[in-house]
């Protein structure tokens, strides 16, 4: 569905693009003098889309009516990348939790999905280094021979032992072997850190 912001927002980027001199939709730019104003503008646009449609990418409010006539916001129930598992409920035994992420997380690396796996880091690890999305696509996603795990078990009350192997080229195999740091952040089991030997 268009809306005014997502228009305004699509002629912010072609005019970005094209360096300004645009008659659109109503809308005149005038010729941009410099590529730093195209780059705002191209900025502009992109914002002005994602904030217009930012419940088709993030999952949504829920909202309802509550009692006093007002309105009641829940937080969406799925967030892409997290799966529904991970979340800690009332009948989840809570000593299992560590080994469930883990094991999720491992499948993540599996695959080379560093989306999922990341989002089964504590937050302040996703953005940059090892754990990052992009680190983690990047390393598992170009392996010659993907991650297999051999074994993966709870040795303490935070703390998982993981068993693997890949190869990465034909040069260098790994039999891995890690030990995972849970932590409950948020309501949730996350990964805090990994100690592996490859």
């Amino acid at each position: 569905m268009s809306t005014p912001f997502t228009t305004l927002g699509v002629v912010c980027v072609i005019a970005a693009i094209t360096g300004g001199g645009l008659k659109a939709l109503g809308i005149e730019l005038h010729p941009l003098q410099s590529l730093g104003r195209q780059f705002l503008l191209g900025v502009l646009g992109l914002v002005l889309i994602g904030a217009d449609n930012h419940e088709a990418l993030f999952g949504g409010v829920e909202r309802r009516q509550n009692k006093g006539g007002g309105e009641e916001l829940k937080p969406p129930r799925h967030i892409p990348g997290i799966s529904q598992n991970v979340s800690k409920d009332d009948s989840q035994d809570q000593s299992e939790a560590p080994v469930s992420v883990v094991r999720l997380f491992y499948a993540a690396l599996a695959k080379g999905d560093g989306v999922s796996a990341s989002a089964l880091v504590v937050p302040e690890k996703r953005g940059i280094g090892p754990l990052s999305e992009l680190e983690i696509s990047r390393f598992f996603g170009g392996l010659e021979v993907p991650l297999v795990v051999e074994d993966i078990r709870q040795t303490g009350e935070d703390t998982v032992n993981v068993r693997y192997r890949y190869r990465k080229d034909s040069s260098r195999y790994c039999m891995g072997n890690a030990l995972v740091t849970t932590t409950n952040k948020y309501g949730k089991t996350l990964i805090e850190n990994i100690a592996a030997n490859c």
